[in-house]
């Protein structure tokens, strides 16, 4: 619905889990101080699960989340910075 919408869609403070999937809409704007967080499907077995994750993440974020991210115990969140973000995946 966001992305239809065309909007400017702001990300602010704190971004994890599966809302992590809004940092490559087309019309995404993160706040330069930011914080992205990934962590382990293990949190909610069943739910979004690592490969559904994967598949909207891209390039080398989507390498470390593959990689290491999603490997992070799921008491834990490993976090991003938003410029670091943007430099892993410049498309943002």
């Amino acid at each position: 619905m966001l992305k239809r919408w065309g909007g400017p869609v702001e990300i602010r403070h704190y971004c994890a889990s599966a809302f992590v999937i809004f940092t490559t809409l087309p019309n995404v704007c993160i706040a330069p101080d930011a914080k992205i967080g990934f962590h382990s499907s293990d949190v909610n077995v069943g739910f979004v699960g690592n490969p559904q994750m994967a598949k909207y993440l891209r390039g080398r974020i989507k390498q470390q989340f593959l990689a290491e991210w999603q490997f992070v115990p799921n008491t834990d969140i490993h976090l991003v910075s938003a410029r670091d973000y943007v430099a892993l995946d410049p498309q943002t």
